[in-house]
């Protein structure tokens, strides 16, 4: 196969279309020589995962074979991160292998498939440049080791919890009680109904593996959507959620952000705007308060939705009471020029600040050292689009666990949301096991217990995909 100038090659084009219950991918492909079809879907997954897999289905329902024999082994994967059986690799990849009518292209994807499978070093071919560029952290997840689920995934319920859709959850063990809380209301976001937070306290019966709730409070508004509540603890050693006060205009867009927090005073939680001066007409969110023991100061990363600003910028702010913030540092990272936004952030023993960061097509790793005051910043690229992302250090550093969405393709191009539980390793985000979810999900909370297992609270669409359900897993890696 001769090597083709991919600077010369003419780029498709990508549109996201939201249906009622979907999120599709639309792809207009340009006109391209069919020596220059491997080139151009390598290019495009070099760009991007998720545009990488939505160009090739779109190359596939044309019924050009690079693009089909790449499709049967994307979907081999994805049905491996589902029950983490080698088969569906192993056996869509020697079907290509077997087969007399397959071109140079599509041998050299399987044989990388089979390579990896077998744990040998595969030969540099464009074909394996093209699965490691498609689907990020390859080896690394076939071949690592999956954690182990304590106990099947929980549904979380109690009978005061009366709207229909559940999201946006977030978990935290203090003074040896867990808490849970989330959104409740009628829809994702819903012009009419502004929901509430409502937060509960659990017990876990290691007996019979099962979760007992109860209801501890809801936060509502007459003046904003209370969205997004994340736990953290302050300096008086007290629980604390911080949260988005959003207004939503007739058009379901949120027109502007407050951020609130609350403080669990004597079995009550006091709530209150938090002091945030801000140049943004649309206001910002803070996305995840973390406490840092080093200086006694909590810590996030604020963003906002000016449709003015553009570039990939976030702000460092920090408190030291939880209620008023002062700016520490732009954080901007010049290698996107996506928006960045959700974003969590964990400190080290050292000090060292680290941030898992999302973008519109990436997700981010930033790190921050306390010698520079967190005002100098270093970033690695994750070649996934993540959602919700949330992290913690296991014990003596040893990993960095991960949860977050992962997006898939159907072959139709509509996006397939799961929720994993990942690996965050130097430069890789390595997703480990998928758990159970379909359709808008994930936006994980996380627990970090004694004997260093995993409680992982999130959120899943409903089958039929009216409203969504919060769920609970416990996890050993």
């Amino acid at each position: 196969m001769d090597h083709v100038n991919n600077s010369q090659l003419p780029p498709p084009t990508y549109a996201i279309v939201k249906s009622i219950d979907d999120l599709q991918i639309n792809v207009t492909t340009p006109e391209l020589q069919p020596e220059q079809v491997a080139d151009s879907m390598l290019k495009e997954a070099s760009k991007s995962s998720l545009c990488g897999a939505a160009y090739m289905h779109k190359l596939a329902a044309n019924n050009l074979l690079f693009a089909k024999n790449a499709a049967a082994i994307y979907k081999g994967y994805h049905a491996f991160c589902a029950d983490r059986h080698q088969s569906h690799l192993e056996n869509v990849s020697k079907a290509i292998i077997n087969d007399p009518d397959a071109d140079e292209f599509s041998l050299e994807m399987a044989r990388y498939v089979i390579a990896i499978l077998e744990n040998r070093n595969p030969q540099d071919s464009k074909g394996k440049a093209f699965i490691k560029a498609l689907l990020p952290s390859f080896k690394k997840t076939v071949l690592s080791e999956a954690p182990t689920k304590l106990y099947a995934e929980q549904d979380v319920r109690v009978p005061e919890m009366t709207g229909l859709h559940c999201a946006f959850p977030d978990l935290i063990k203090f003074n040896e009680v867990y808490y849970a809380t989330f959104r409740e209301g009628k829809n994702h976001v819903d012009a009419d109904d502004r929901g509430v937070i409502r937060i509960l306290r659990g017990e876990f019966d290691s007996h019979s593996s099962t979760w007992n709730w109860q209801n501890a409070g809801t936060l509502t508004s007459l003046e904003y959507h209370f969205r997004d509540p994340h736990f953290f603890v302050n300096g008086n050693k007290q629980l604390c959620m911080v949260f988005n006060g959003s207004v939503i205009d007739e058009k379901c867009q949120t027109s502007k952000m407050v951020p609130h927090v609350a403080t669990l005073e004597e079995n009550a939680w006091n709530t209150q705007k938090i002091d945030l001066e801000s140049s943004h007409a649309k206001g910002e969110w803070i996305w995840r308060v973390t406490w840092n023991p080093h200086d006694n100061h909590g810590y996030g990363l604020a963003y906002n939705i000016d449709s003015s600003e553009s570039g990939a910028k976030l702000s460092l702010v920090k408190t030291h009471d939880g209620v008023h913030f002062e700016r520490v540092a732009s954080v901007a990272y010049t290698g996107l020029s996506e928006m960045l936004n959700e974003a969590t952030i964990r400190f080290k023993d050292d000090g060292t600040l680290v941030a898992f960061i999302r973008s519109q097509k990436h997700g981010l790793i930033g790190r921050a050292s306390p010698k520079s005051h967190y005002k100098d910043w270093s970033f690695d690229v994750i070649p996934f689009r993540v959602g919700g992302p949330n992290f913690l250090f296991s014990q003596r550093e040893e990993k960095m666990w991960a949860a977050t969405r992962h997006l898939f393709l159907t072959p139709e191009n509509i996006i397939d949301e799961t929720t994993i539980l990942a690996s965050l390793r130097g430069k890789k985000l390595v997703p480990l096991l998928q758990l159970k979810s379909e359709g808008d999900a994930s936006y994980p909370g996380m627990v970090l217990e004694d004997d260093g297992s995993l409680t992982v609270l999130y959120y899943t669409s409903n089958p039929d995909h009216k409203g969504a359900t919060i769920r609970i897993v416990g996890l050993r890696g």
